[in-house]
């Protein structure tokens, strides 16, 4: 497949991203000018942290080259001081100065702090330069990120078939120009903690919102590419697959292996079924984190070979930004385009207290898979759109509440799927052509509500995390091939030959509640505990019909089965984890998980395939603890050594009440 991708941006905010990546601040940081005043709580510690939490605290982007500022100390800040005023208090007993670069960014120097900073910054301003332009290099036509060591995907080993082209309103460079970020300099909050990338002990890829747009990558088959050990068997659309991280899996049936997570809450099934998963196409993404290995100690028993997270942006309470964007594509062996729109506003309503973000976006990707069976050409259109609502509201500096509300449907006319011969490994029919006697469709509709609560303690910061999400999937599937062969023999040889298709239907309602309490991170013993509750229930209906050359029902066996199951699962957990800090080199992090789950199975079958009628109740209840142990050892500012041992769950279930069998079947374990 070719193709040709043209994007248009408007808005602001794409400099302010970089350094914010490059600086290791979190996107959306309040920009704050350095003149303004802030209260700072930032003690003693090691400077790269202490810079951290500065830039967290006054909104003021802090970048610098190579690593500079490692291996040093600070004697930190406490109080309310300007913004200047307080760099020059972390920076303190150091050699490292500071350039300004536009109305909130600095660069740390090795040349002393320069008292003629703001003059600078102001100087540019009145010789009318661009926010930016007020370095020598850039006067020189280099740009001042020259010196900044960075790294990015090698996009010469994997093109993209799509091209993008950015615009966006006051850029001081193309943004085709700009660099990709360091991975060295990236927060993420895999162990529910904002932490530099290359600080966390365990097995994490991550990749950025804007690499994600630049590479095209638009379902999780697309991600697999780029994260080592994940896998993605896709079912041939968007939203119906299964999930591998490091090979750990146990065949097609029971719950997921890979937990799936839209910031601070889980998403989909504990128990069942784990083909239809959370497929998400944001508009507002901030990052994907792929943590490897169990994470029953931090997220959820769904987790038991690893974890998808999806971290979205949040309303910004001191930034207006607004952004418009289109895409049209040619696809091989189609008749269309692909096409879709895409925009998202940010606006303060009380600024510095509360802001509200919306975003939306559509999608239309032409089919290019002709099924010969039913005569269809380009059968494989998936048409996707979703939407997002959020808000913030920041009364204190010590609390924060975030709520949002996000949909996502998709709607495929059949599946990318082509037949392959076993003996010479090459398509039944062609490349593009494959063959079912019936349609296979897919309809899935996702609406997903949080509200979180972040409270600054002073001792600790205790978090509250609560969501409720409602999955609709609808499926179709031809059993032709399985299943058409019972109608003669069903019918008494009345009937010669019938088609059977599987029409199946999954809704789960799910709710969620989680509550931490986490020390600060920068002293000798950092600690969190935790309290972890979900309620599911689920309904699973499926009907295996029996339908003649027209596809219409046979009376006489329709339906062959018709099987119909509402479910119960409710968990409820506690974690805790610590992490010991033996020197300044040497620590130790050690954590563990109590869970218990109680499941409820409801189920009935009807028709000829089953005989007489039945109905089926049955009951589990299982308790778990894992546990986690990691040693970290900082061999020098930009390495580490770690080692870590985690044991992971995933729940069992009720068994059918039939003669010698268990009533239950036991949870799965695994030690990596």
């Amino acid at each position: 497949m070719t193709a040709r991708r043209i994007v248009g941006w408007m808005g602001r905010g794409v400099l302010v991203l970089l350094l914010s990546l490059i600086a290791g601040v979190r996107p959306g940081v309040a920009a704050a000018d350095l003149g303004s005043s802030f209260q700072f709580d930032i003690p003693p510690q090691r400077l790269p942290s202490a810079l951290l939490k500065y830039s967290e605290q006054s909104g003021v982007l802090v970048t610098s080259p190579g690593n500079l500022v490692e291996g040093r100390s600070s004697p930190g800040v406490v109080g309310t001081f300007e913004a200047q005023d307080a760099l020059r208090h972390l920076l303190a007993g150091t050699d490292l100065g500071y350039d300004v670069i536009g109305n909130n960014t600095v660069v740390i120097t090795s040349s002393g702090v320069r008292d003629n900073a703001a003059k600078t910054q102001s100087s540019a301003k009145e010789k009318g330069q661009g926010e930016g332009s007020g370095s020598d290099d850039a006067k020189a036509g280099r740009s001042f990120l020259d010196p900044f060591h960075v790294a990015q995907l090698d996009q010469g080993k994997g093109q993209s078939t799509r091209s993008t082209v950015e615009a966006k309103n006051d850029l001081p460079h193309s943004a085709e120009s700009t660099p990709a970020v360091s991975p060295d300099e990236v927060v993420v909050t895999a162990q529910k903690r904002a932490e530099i990338l290359r600080e966390v002990p365990a097995s994490i890829s991550v990749l950025g919102g804007e690499q994600v747009e630049k590479l095209s990558l638009s379902s999780l088959a697309d991600f697999a590419s780029y994260v080592p050990g994940f896998s993605v068997n896709s079912g041939g659309t968007p939203g119906l697959a299964r999930l591998t991280l490091r090979g750990v899996q146990t065949g097609g049936g029971g719950a997921p292996l890979v937990g799936m997570y839209i910031n601070d809450a889980p998403v989909g099934s504990s128990r069942s079924p784990s083909s239809y998963i959370l497929d998400l196409l944001p508009y507002d993404l901030q990052r994907i984190e792929v943590l490897r290995g169990p994470q029953g100690t931090l997220y959820g028993a769904g987790a038991m070979g690893g974890l998808v997270k999806y971290v979205l942006r949040e309303a910004n309470v001191h930034t207006f930004e607004a952004r418009v964007g289109g895409t049209t594509e040619t696809v091989a062996n189609s008749n269309r385009p692909n096409w879709g729109w895409r925009g998202t506003i940010n606006a303060p309503l009380i600024d510095g207290v509360l802001a509200v973000r919306a975003s939306g976006y559509y999608y239309d990707d032409a089919g290019y898979i002709d099924n010969a069976g039913i005569g269809v050409e380009h059968e494989n259109t998936v048409k996707r759109n979703g939407g997002r609502v959020a808000l913030t509201y920041k009364p204190a500096d010590s609390l924060e509440v975030t709520a949002s509300a996000l949909f996502q449907n998709i709607n495929s006319d059949g599946r990318a799927l082509v037949e392959i011969d076993a003996v010479t490994g090459q398509p039944v029919i062609n490349r593009y052509t494959h063959e079912t006697a019936l349609p296979e469709r897919l309809d899935q509709k996702l609406q997903f509500y949080s509200l979180s609560v972040n409270w600054d303690l002073g001792l600790a910061t205790l978090t509250s995390s609560s969501s409720f999400s409602r999955a609709n999937n609808t499926s179709g599937f031809d059993y032709t091939p399985i299943y058409g062969r019972y109608c003669p023999i069903l019918s008494g040889n009345a009937v010669a030959s019938c088609l059977t298709d599987l029409p199946d239907s999954n809704q789960l309602d799910k709710f969620t509640e989680e509550v931490r309490l986490s020390s600060p991170t920068d002293q000798r013993l950092a600690w969190m505990l935790g309290l972890f509750y979900t309620d599911e229930d689920g309904t699973n209906a499926q009907m295996l019909r029996a339908l003649d050359s027209n596809r219409q029902p046979i009376p006489s066996l329709n339906p062959l089965l018709n099987y119909y199951s509402p479910n119960t699962y409710k968990e409820k957990a506690v974690f805790g984890n610590a992490t010991y800090k033996i020197n300044d080199a040497l620590d130790l992090t050690a954590g563990g998980r109590w869970a218990n789950n109680r499941q409820d199975l409801n189920s009935t079958l009807v028709g000829p395939l089953v005989g007489p009628d039945q109905l089926v109740r049955a009951h589990s209840e299982d308790s778990v603890f894992t546990w986690m142990l990691s040693p970290r050892l900082h061999l020098n500012p930009d390495s580490m050594l770690y080692s870590r041992i985690a044991t992971g769950y995933r729940p069992g279930g009720p068994n059918s009440p039939l003669p010698e069998v268990p009533p239950q079947f036991n949870s799965d374990t695994t030690t990596n």
